[in-house]
């Protein structure tokens, strides 16, 4: 499913996660739990920092407003809370979608884990070539 690809320029600072296929779904956790689903503009819930990982093409994704959170596979599902900063499971590949303005997020350690919203939940796991669903616009 992911060809070698190179090591793309991503974003510095607070990014928003936008769904390509809902388009009106950004990735936050305003109510406290991990979710894809329309937002006010306004809300740090779903703010992100891109962190690179030393000597890797991999970032870690922290939330803005808990800065202790992190998107994470660790416990087998998608997930967002405390890391280790060494987890494989908390570390992302960015691949960019040939053609396009938008990326995929590819996991590490479930190197076949995407993060999607196929089924109008926010998850990671495998996803089809050509799923809208697992790419992701960085505003």
């Amino acid at each position: 499913m992911h060809p070698a690809t190179a090591i793309i320029s991503l974003p510095r600072g607070i990014v928003k996660i936008r769904n390509r296929w809902r388009s009106d779904c950004y990735i936050h956790i305003e109510h406290e739990s991990l979710e894809a689903s329309a937002i006010d503009m306004g809300w740090r819930s779903a703010c992100w920092r891109l962190q690179p990982v030393d000597d890797a093409p991999f970032v870690q994704i922290c939330n803005e407003w808990h800065t202790q959170k992190f998107l994470h596979v660790e416990q087998g599902s998608l997930s967002c809370g405390p890391i280790d900063p060494n987890w494989f499971s908390a570390q992302w590949y960015v691949e960019r979608v040939k053609g396009t303005r938008f990326f995929r997020f590819r996991n590490r350690w479930q190197d076949r884990f995407y993060l999607h919203c196929e089924e109008e939940t926010l998850e990671a796991g495998d996803i089809g070539e050509n799923w809208r669903s697992a790419q992701w616009e960085l505003e």
